[in-house]
């Protein structure tokens, strides 16, 4: 696995696209991460179920750390809207799937765009209560890398597939809180079918998550899901192949 501290330069950190039938799904990243996270289950949907798929890269992501600090939440909202607007003539039915952030991305999204369903996977209702949160602000113009916390892997072999930023800063943490707040007021708005997946061994968002996003939207249909061979970052770990199985029934069920 190429990590880096500043910039990365690493093909797997691209977004990808695989044209294929009328319906098409937006795979959604977390934060600090790449599409790459989200590779192993646009090519499941994509090879075995003939979807269309496509794996955006965020703004700011990707590329170099100090990309990251010119970002706003905004424009990782917006990296989602192009990839909506440039999927959606080509499409009859349009999912967003996002893990982690991209979880919090595709139910904003859905509130804000016509879709037809969204999954969320490892999705933070909010995050983890710490009194450090309280200086960020104050820290955010200054380019600070922070330490990751203590990782939640359940499989050895997954890390090496994980090709992210190996830090982050006081200004994206910032960022991501002011995404988690936007959610929040948008979840009454999403109505499209909903299906969710977390961790019982996932320590990087509160336990709730799942519980607390799932009570507060107004969709008809909502399935929830607790998986129990990984961690936070579901899409690179065992549990992928049951996600991506899952994912593509429920877009069966509910077509």
């Amino acid at each position: 696995m190429t990590k880096f501290e500043t910039q990365l330069f690493d093909e797997r950190a691209q977004p990808f696209y695989h044209p294929g039938s009328r319906t098409g799904c937006i795979l959604i990243h977390g934060f600090t991460s790449t599409p790459h996270e989200m590779r192993w289950i646009g090519n499941k949907l994509s090879e075995t179920w003939g979807f269309s798929v496509m794996g955006v890269r965020l703004a700011g992501h990707g590329t170099s750390m100090q990309n990251l600090e010119r970002s706003t939440w905004q424009d990782w909202l917006a990296s989602v809207e192009d990839a909506y607007h440039f999927l959606r003539p080509n499409v009859d039915r349009l999912i967003v799937v996002g893990s982690s952030m991209g979880g919090a991305l595709a139910l904003s999204a859905a509130a804000d765009f016509p879709v037809d369903a969204v999954v969320a996977i490892s999705a933070p209702y909010d995050l983890p209560r710490d009194k450090r949160l309280f200086f960020l602000p104050l820290l955010k113009p200054f380019f600070i890398k922070l330490k990751k916390g203590k990782p939640d892997w359940q499989d050895s072999e997954s890390v090496r597939e994980h090709v992210a930023y190996t830090h982050r800063t006081p200004h994206g943490i910032v960022e991501l809180d002011g995404l988690l707040e936007y959610m929040r007021s948008k979840l009454p708005e999403v109505t499209a079918p909903l299906l969710m997946f977390q961790s019982v061994h996932d320590i990087t968002i509160p336990a709730n998550s799942m519980d607390a996003i799932s009570s507060r939207v107004h969709s008809n249909v909502k399935e929830t899901n607790w998986v129990i061979t990984s961690g936070h970052v579901i899409p690179i770990e065992p549990d992928k192949a049951f996600v991506t199985d899952n994912i593509a029934e429920f877009i069966k069920k509910i077509s």
